[in-house]
């Protein structure tokens, strides 16, 4: 398969299509397209960047998992056949599942957005580990929340728990608020989509973000493992 160039356009119509005609018919009749305008440009860039990843880190060797178009019915509340947006995720330990104990790199584009960054979603075993890691390395957590704050590119999402699962008054409020959450997610959001996605470099672009966050990344990662 070729490098990765660039997106077209004409992906989000396919996508836009989908949302508006999940039906066999349809996706039938644009298979092709769908191959060659999405999932095919989707695996390029998953496998480049990678290869970038691993260059920067040769511990890095998780390669990336691609989704596939068609969903699963039995969890899909309208029997959609087919998914509207194009994913892949990769993370250093090459473990499938995206939901799993270490912290994982995605990348989704939607027919009205696009969206990447990285989740740390464990069980709640694994979120335990990294509360009473925080507890005993209140410093070092404290160091990873800060430099988080002082960009401006990536936000954090997850819900929260009720109850506290840390000393409140042993960390500061920013480090509290990240050991509260049940899941974390350092992601960016396009929306719509910014035209960088259609340009070459793309993929450039997408690394030179994605490792901003490797520091965060590898300290979830050194304390998950």
């Amino acid at each position: 398969m070729e490098n990765f160039d660039k997106f077209s356009p004409e992906m989000i119509d396919i996508l836009m299509g989908i949302r508006y005609n999940n039906n066999k018919e349809w996706f039938d009749a644009h298979k092709a397209e769908y191959k060659d305008l999405v999932h095919d440009p989707m695996v390029a860039l998953a496998n480049d960047l990678f290869e970038k990843m691993h260059e920067m880190d040769e511990n890095f060797d998780g390669k990336p998992k691609v989704c596939r178009v068609y969903r699963d019915t039995r969890f899909t509340k309208n029997g959609d056949k087919y998914k509207e947006s194009k994913w892949f995720f990769l993370r250093s330990d090459g473990q499938s599942g995206i939901m799993h104990q270490n912290p994982t790199y995605f990348f989704e584009i939607m027919p009205d957005k696009c969206q990447y960054g990285f989740g740390f979603w464990p069980d709640a075993k694994g979120l335990a580990k990294f509360a009473k890691h925080v507890e005993a390395n209140p410093a070092e957590a404290e160091r990873f929340v800060s430099a988080f704050n002082a960009q401006n590119f990536f936000t954090l999402d997850g819900d929260y728990y009720k109850k506290d699962r840390i000393s409140k008054d042993k960390v500061s409020d920013g480090v509290y608020d990240w050991c509260m959450r049940k899941t974390l997610t350092f992601w960016h959001i396009d929306e719509p989509h910014d035209k960088a996605l259609f340009e070459s470099g793309f993929c450039d672009f997408l690394f030179d973000k994605l490792k901003e966050l490797y520091p965060l990344y590898k300290y979830f990662m050194d304390i998950s493992s």
